[in-house]
């Protein structure tokens, strides 16, 4: 009877103990095999000498995000602003609804270049003309 007990109680830690030492042997097979580095083999003196492009500079950024932005229907006659200091543009002026700040700030983040978008503009709609009441004559 003691014996029946103490196997009945050994079981699990003795399952446990395997599945941990079969874990640890295992390769995980959702990670890439790693494959051997190819060997070394000297570049074509062609490939070397071609120069990486400079990164764009803060005018030529803030000339792309501003064609960006003049180009886009939606922001159209609006007045937006753009700076640009390394690589961080700010975008000032005001804008008629949310949707059009969400859009000239998403505008600005996809120009090459550009780091951080400040967003400054200000939701203003535009205002109707106001109707004057005429004058009652007595």
């Amino acid at each position: 009877m003691k014996i029946d007990f103490l196997i009945r109680r050994n079981i699990p830690l003795a399952v446990l103990a395997g599945f941990m030492v079969l874990g640890s042997g295992c390769k995980n097979p959702f990670l890439p095999a790693e494959q051997p580095a190819p060997a070394a083999q000297p570049a074509p003196v062609a490939q070397q000498a071609t120069p990486t492009p400079a990164p764009p500079d803060d005018q030529q950024i803030g000339s792309a995000i501003q064609a960006k932005i003049t180009a886009e229907s939606a922001l159209s006659g609006q007045n937006i602003q753009v700076n640009v200091a390394n690589g961080v543009a700010t975008l000032n002026g005001k804008v008629v609804n949310d949707a059009s700040r969400a859009l000239a700030a998403a505008d600005s983040a996809s120009v090459d270049g550009v780091r951080t978008v400040v967003n400054n503009l200000v939701v203003a709609p535009v205002r109707a003309a106001k109707v004057v009441p005429e004058r009652r004559r007595k």
